[in-house]
């Protein structure tokens, strides 16, 4: 039995700060009477990236670097635990509508009437699992960015850093649940950039914390060990 996980979203502003030590990393979970924590259950994991990515839409400052900040944002929780993922292009433009997915894991930032759908208020980031409700197995995963937000690669003042956001949203296809830790990815708000404070370091970067949590699900990297 396949059901979808609810909706998974940023929000516009930092509202409070937690502190770094409390609340930390936390996991996706199945409900009903015995909640089993969710996961893909093998570590190579194919995606599909939206052609979005190579011609966004104008709500992304021009010249973005799009595509790498999606391949970074993939590549670095590859190097954060035992994964891998098989990423390919296609012409594939919404995230799935619905209950039942499509079968296909797939990363848009494309403006269209259904991703435009996902997206209430001040929300800029949505995943949406699809997973067994017996075992918690990840089938499906789909990130899309609000087509109604601005967004840069490059720090510009007045948008979020996009890919602080694809980094946030790729620890939630993975199962990973919001953390308080303060300087965690997975925090639940990002910052938009200001004048003299782009988020493009701080929102990008795994901390601690959410190592700890990516770790708990799929283990240490290949080649590292405990100290």
């Amino acid at each position: 039995m396949r059901k979808p996980w609810c909706t998974l979203a940023c929000a516009l502003a930092l509202v409070c700060v937690a502190a770094a030590n409390v609340s930390p990393y936390s996991h996706y979970y199945t409900d009903g009477s015995a909640p089993t924590v969710m996961s893909w259950r093998h570590r190579l994991i194919r995606v599909r990236l939206s052609t979005s990515l190579r011609k966004p839409p104008p709500n992304i400052k021009e010249g973005s670097d799009v595509e790498g900040a999606a391949l970074r944002s993939l590549r670095r929780w590859e190097e954060a635990a035992g994964i891998r993922f098989a990423a390919e292009w296609t012409d594939e433009q919404s995230a799935s509508a619905g209950e039942r997915g499509d079968g296909v894991s797939l990363i848009t930032v494309a403006d269209t009437r259904d991703n435009v759908s996902l997206f209430a208020g001040e929300t800029i980031g949505y995943t949406k699992l699809f997973y067994n409700l017996r075992t918690g197995e990840i089938v499906e995963g789909d990130i899309a960015v609000s087509p109604r937000q601005k967004f840069s690669t490059d720090g510009s003042p007045g948008t979020y850093d996009l890919e602080a956001t694809l980094t946030h949203e790729v620890g939630h296809l993975l199962g990973l649940d919001h953390s308080e830790a303060r300087r965690a990815v997975m925090r639940e708000e990002q910052l938009i950039n200001g004048p003299s404070r782009p988020q493009t370091s701080t929102g990008r970067t795994l901390s601690a914390d959410d190592r700890a949590g990516i770790q708990a699900l799929y283990g240490l990297p290949s080649g590292s060990r405990l100290s």
